[in-house]
């Protein structure tokens, strides 16, 4: 159960030819000794960290019209991303649940409200906007191998965009909330045949059974109009299997 063990040396050992009772017979036998298999912990979560960066959203603040990108600029924005899948069943492909969330931040000066005083100068108090990106989505693995090289995925649902804004004086912070749909496309790449021995040994240790480093584009759409959360963004980062 500890992973792969061998036993004996040259010359080439013999295959029992009547083994013991109870006992597992050999998988493979060579001049370097007996081969045993290992059992294969059940695989019914999955786990993820990935890097990105997100497109600016489409908010407006309705009282000055400004938008996001004018105050935090128009490049995306870097962001981190946490997943927990919950596995339903697997058969022709993978089926899940995945509970999201993570961290986006921007810095911006803001601007002033007064348009004639905008094109002369800009406001010295430095704003920082937090975004939690929470969602849930049903996941799809066209996964038919346990050992499948390239396995794509797709995802679909809705989630509760939760921000903060803040500012460094003494004006206090703002917060809001907006719901979103999300859609997702990507890829994992096993990486289990880049060390198999230490796969089975986390196998055994800690259950977890698959590596892999995952890439995807995320488009979600704002179902708020007040707080327009429409972006688009790619990340990547490591998923394990467990």
């Amino acid at each position: 159960s500890g992973g792969e063990y061998q036993y004996g040396a040259a010359p080439k050992p013999a295959v029992p030819a009547n083994p013991i009772p109870d006992v597992e017979r050999p998988i493979e036998v060579t001049s370097s000794g007996y081969y045993y298999d290992f059992p294969k912990t059940e695989q019914s979560a999955a786990g993820s960290m990935r890097f990105g960066f997100m497109s600016p959203p489409n908010i407006t603040n309705p009282k000055t019209g400004a938008t996001f990108a004018q105050l935090y600029g128009k490049d995306p924005q870097g962001m981190i991303l946490f997943d927990y899948e919950m596995r339903l069943f697997k058969g022709f492909g993978h089926v899940g649940i995945k509970f999201g969330s993570g961290l986006m931040t921007a810095t911006g000066n803001g601007r002033f409200a007064d348009p004639a005083v905008q094109a002369l100068f800009k406001p010295e108090e430095k704003f920082t906007f937090l975004v939690l990106p929470n969602t849930v989505t049903a996941t799809y693995r066209f996964q038919y191998l346990d050992d499948q090289l390239f396995i794509p995925y797709v995802e679909g649902g809705g989630g509760y965009y939760t921000f903060m804004e803040s500012r460094d004086d003494d004006v206090g912070n703002k917060y809001g909330a907006a719901a979103v749909a999300v859609g997702v496309g990507g890829v994992l790449l096993n990486l289990d045949f880049l060390d198999q021995a230490s796969v089975r040994q986390l196998d055994s240790d800690y259950g977890i059974n698959h590596i892999y480093l995952a890439v995807e584009g995320r488009q979600v759409i704002g179902l708020n109009q007040s707080f327009d959360f429409t972006s688009t963004s790619f990340n990547a980062g490591v998923v394990a299997d467990f």
